[in-house]
Formats: structure tokens, C-alpha cells, sequence
């Protein structure tokens, strides 16, 4: 399977559900790898192609692009191959770390750059320093935090059918994650957590606000409350925000630019099927098609939110005439590629002795008794293989064999 796999990837972008020409510089690298698209009146394009070798980083979005991996593993029990692959997207954590800590970084610039400026506060010095305290500190850490819940709600999209999103528990128990931080951090009131997810921003808006309020300890009919009573309307907070990007000579579109860097694949309209032609995995997070014997992947956007979707199949090919002859039966398939990567980790010592002892193995009442009872020389402990080290002795080989000797493969 190594030599040679045949790749299919099906790329469709939509706009309100509906199917839309999709962006050049996504199909341009498909083109590159795999010659022109077949394409369908849904707008669907098919790339498809046999691949000897190492697989092509296909896909870019964002600057970004997958990577695609397929590995194998042998031992003298069978082969297994691995496929793993990471669709386009932030593959480093510090990245969307610093992106969010870059965007809330100007947000909380521009915003004390405008109260520095209000006429309401240029006698109030005590509560401009209050309120700059809050912007630095409290805010900065709040909205990183808010940053990533955010993503995270939209990190299990995924797999959903993008009209039923809205509707998935899933979906709305990460939403309600986010809306208990905003009350903990007194941006939403406790009262309003039933009504505030369908409006969190401008619910969140207003505890801010009242937040400011209070750090610059003003009373309900001060000049600071009657401030931002006004920025409660989300068109003259906009005015306000933009007003103070201003002060510190960044634009609306640089802000918006930085922005993108955090959110913009969660409103990412283009969708990505990846299928291969094959034989049945022993492990996937794909969608096996017994009938057509391939497996797919689907994705709603090329890059996800938080982190790009991973995709992975394991394939077992049991060693028959071996295991038939040492164990009566196949022992190990399911679990085959664990007993290989155990196998990989033997010192040569090791694995000349253990194989030593696997050619003695023969069917009959003794096989589970001589597992049970293998040790690598020098290994003081005679306890069941459960409590041995695997670096040391025979632990998880034996572990492994003895399942498949009790049925479970």
C-alpha cells in the first residue's frame, strides 16, 4: 500500500448554501498534483490520481498547507500502514496564541487611546488611570481566554452538516461554555445566560461597559456612566473603536487584517472530501463505504478553527502462514500496528531473543502458560507480564498476544 495509493480530493464552495465558483488559489496546487479537475454541475471539483511515494501537499489555504503522511510498520507477525494527514491551518499553538495576543493587543490600545481623548474624563485623572489599569491587565487576559473558548465552539463543526450546527447539542453546550466564563468574569449577568448566547457580543458589549463603570468607581449618574450609556449603541461603539485605532495610527482594515488571523477560518466556506480506495481500516476517523470499498473524509472547511482537522486510517496485513503456524489462528490484526510498534522499540538483544521464543511457540495447551512466562534475560521479576515494563521485558508483546489468544484480535 506504501508504493502506490490512489487519492481522490473533492473541493466545493458555497455561499449561503448555495454552490459557488471555487477561488483559484485553492484549485492552482490540486491542478499541480493531480492534472486538471473533472467538475460537476453542483459545482464540485474531483481530483484524482495514483501516487508512487510520498504524497503531495495539495491543498493551501491561508498560506497554509496539508500534510499528508503514509507509514508502515513490520514485524514478523504481519504489516501495518498508517495514513495520517493535516489539513491546512495554524499547526503550532504559539501561533493562534500570538494572533490573539496581536489583535487583543491593538484592541485595548485603540480603546484607551479613545477614553485618553474624551473630554468627560480630562478632570477625572483617577479614573482614566482606572480604566487604562483595566484595559492593560484584565481585559487583555479576558478576551485571549474568550478567543480561544470561541474557537473551540466552532472546532466540533467539523463533521456537521452546516445547516444542523446551530441545532447540535455540542455545539451549544461549548456555547454555553463561553457564555459561564463572560458570567464568571462579570461580562454577562447570571440572569441573562438564557437569553445571552443568541446576542453574546452585544451582551458582552454591555458588561464591558458596565465593567469600565465600575473600575473608574462612578456612580450611576456620573459622567462616566452617562459615557458609555452612549457606547451601548453597537454603531457608536464602532465609531468609538474606530476613533481609536485612529489615535494609534492603525486602520480599520490593518485591525480586520489581524483579526482574520484569529477567526477567519470559522466562517470558511470551502469544503474538502478526501477518499481513498482501499481495504478496510482496523482504525480510522474516516467513513468506511463497504460497498465501494473506500474511505472518505469529510471536511466543511479546508482549515478549522483552533486546529485543522486531522485525518487517519490504520491497515492491518496479518502474517497468516506465521500466526497460523505459532498461535493456530490470527491472533493479531486490530491490534497489530501496537504489537509492531513495540516490536520496532526492541533493542536488537531484545528482539533476537524474543524472536527466538516466538519460532519455538507452537498451538497446545502450554502457548498461554509460555507467554504468561517469558522473560528477557536479566529480568529479575517473575510477576504477570501486566505489571512489567514494556523497555524491559516482554510486557506488552505478550499482553497483546494473550488478547488475541482470548479473542480479541
Amino acid at each position: 500500500m506504501v508504493g502506490a495509493v490512489h487519492r481522490t480530493v473533492i473541493v466545493s464552495t458555497f455561499d449561503d448554501n448555495n454552490p459557488v465558483e471555487t477561488e483559484p488559489d485553492i484549485l492552482a496546487p490540486l491542478e499541480r498534483a493531480y492534472g486538471a479537475a473533472s467538475q460537476s454541475a453542483a459545482k464540485k471539483y474531483k481530483f484524482s490520481r495514483q501516487f508512487r511515494g510520498p504524497l503531495p501537499s495539495d491543498m493551501v489555504h491561508e498560506g497554509y498547507s496539508n500534510h499528508a503522511v503514509v507509514s508502515a510498520s513490520n514485524s514478523p507477525l504481519g504489516r501495518c500502514v498508517m495514513y495520517v494527514e493535516r489539513m491546512p491551518g495554524p499547526s503550532r499553538p504559539q501561533e493562534i496564541l500570538d494572533a490573539a495576543s496581536r489583535t487583543v493587543d491593538l484592541a485595548s490600545r485603540a480603546l484607551q487611546a479613545y477614553f485618553d481623548s474624551r473630554p468627560e474624563l480630562h478632570d477625572r485623572p483617577e479614573a482614566r488611570r482606572k480604566i487604562r489599569e483595566f484595559l492593560q491587565t484584565e481585559l487583555p487576559a479576558d478576551a485571549r481566554n474568550t478567543t480561544l473558548l470561541f474557537q473551540s465552539m466552532f472546532r466540533i463543526t467539523e463533521r456537521m452538516e452546516e445547516s444542523k450546527v446551530e441545532e447540535h447539542p455540542d455545539f451549544m453546550a461549548e456555547g454555553l461554555r463561553l457564555t459561564l466564563f463572560l458570567v464568571e468574569r462579570g461580562y454577562i449577568q447570571p440572569g441573562d445566560v438564557a437569553v445571552a448566547l443568541p446576542d453574546i457580543w452585544n451582551v458582552a458589549l454591555r458588561g464591558l461597559l458596565r465593567k469600565l463603570q465600575r473600575a473608574a468607581g462612578d456612580a450611576s449618574n456620573g459622567p462616566v456612566s452617562s459615557l458609555m450609556s452612549k457606547l451601548e449603541d453597537p454603531e457608536a461603539m464602532a465609531q468609538a473603536f474606530n476613533d481609536g485605532l485612529s489615535r494609534i495610527g492603525v486602520t480599520r482594515e490593518e485591525f480586520d487584517k489581524s483579526l482574520e488571523g484569529v477567526v477567519r477560518v470559522l466562517a470558511d466556506p470551502t469544503s474538502v472530501e478526501v477518499t481513498w480506495e482501499c481495504d478496510m481500516p482496523v482504525q480510522t476517523n474516516g467513513e468506511w463505504d463497504p460497498q465501494g470499498k473506500s474511505l472518505s473524509w469529510k471536511s466543511r472547511g479546508v482549515a478549522q478553527p483552533l486546529w485543522p482537522a486531522m485525518l487517519f486510517a490504520v491497515w492491518a496485513e496479518p502474517e497468516s502462514q506465521f500466526q497460523m503456524g505459532h498461535f493456530g489462528r490470527i491472533v493479531l490484526r486490530d491490534k497489530l500496528h501496537e504489537y509492531n510498534a513495540w516490536y520496532a522499540a526492541l533493542s536488537p538483544p531484545d528482539r533476537e531473543v524474543w524472536d527466538r521464543f516466538m519460532e519455538s511457540l507452537r498451538p497446545g495447551a502450554d502457548l498461554q502458560a509460555r507467554l504468561e512466562g517469558f522473560q528477557f534475560p536479566g529480568t529479575l521479576s517473575t510477576t504477570a507480564p501486566s505489571t512489567q515494563p514494556a523497555s524491559q521485558n516482554a510486557v506488552e508483546g505478550a499482553r497483546l498476544l494473550l488478547e488475541g489468544l482470548g479473542g480479541r484480535s
